[in-house]
């Protein structure tokens, strides 16, 4: 097995695991998991132990290995993220300074704001 370098496409890529928020699982029983697949810009964006709101895909994929061992068709889910959200910043634009605002209207008043983003 060799690799074709000049054919390979490397891209951002994450696996992470969402699980139910302890404090909201009745007692006595696990909290429930999740694998969500990040891609891009999405990489790195939650840190273990936060708190986030995954907008996404949800996606199955069928296991002909597991299917062919159990005798029933088995079905591996994740979630495919869009957007993630770290819960308590949804206003973080609020806690913008003086100096923020003033630069952000600068840059509106720009005619080659397209060009310069």
């Amino acid at each position: 097995f060799t690799v074709n370098t000049k054919e390979t496409v490397y891209r951002n890529y994450q696996k992470i695991t969402l699980q139910e928020s302890p404090g909201n699982v009745p007692a006595g029983r696990l909290p429930r998991s999740k694998d969500v697949l990040l891609l891009n810009d999405l990489v790195d964006c939650a840190r273990p132990g936060e708190e986030v709101i995954v907008t996404g895909v949800f996606e199955h994929s069928f296991q002909a290995s597991q299917n062919a061992k159990h005798g029933f068709p088995v079905y591996s889910t994740l979630i495919k993220a869009n957007h993630i959200a770290k819960k308590g910043s949804a206003y973080a634009a609020a806690r913008l300074t003086d100096e923020d605002r003033n630069e952000i209207r600068e840059l509106a008043r720009d005619p080659r704001i397209g060009e310069r983003i």
